[in-house]
């Protein structure tokens, strides 16, 4: 399965830095890629919560959690999302950083219906992604500040 990833390094502690996208509530504020959430499950984000979010873009995903290690990793994977995507799958891992610092880590997986549409589905992801990263870090210093 093709990935992409991207790493920032944050000032802000591990603990908070999950707390803070693991928090819609929060996250709204910081994720520009976010337009509209659901939480579809009762109770916090764990293993077997889904969520369904809409993006900027208009296309829409439901996730479910397949792992939730709190503060260090959290996994999904698409049940429903864009007609292109055949799977979906994405990680978040947050590790200790020097200086008490957090290096936060997204890696997504994917499948597309047609091969030719692999490479750019890929560089549209290694966008948003980068986009979203960069977010989170600002976030982060911004309220940590």
């Amino acid at each position: 399965m093709p990935t992409v990833t991207c790493s920032v390094e944050t000032a802000c502690g591990v603990e908070w830095a999950f707390e803070e996208t693991h928090d819609y509530g929060k996250r709204v504020q910081w994720d520009r890629f976010i337009r509209r959430y659901e939480v579809l499950t009762d109770g916090p984000i764990e293993r077997g919560s889904r969520v369904r979010v809409w993006a900027w873009n208009g296309l829409a995903m439901t996730v479910d959690y397949e792992a939730v290690k709190a503060p260090e990793l959290v996994a999904m994977q698409m049940v429903a999302g864009p007609w292109f995507l055949r799977k979906f799958t994405g990680s978040w891992r947050f590790e200790a950083g020097g200086a008490g610092g957090t290096r936060v880590t997204f890696r997504y997986g994917y499948v597309t219906r047609w091969g030719w549409m692999t490479p750019m589905v890929g560089w549209v992801l290694r966008w948003e992604m980068g986009r979203r990263i960069a977010a989170l870090r600002r976030h982060l210093e911004r309220v940590a500040a």
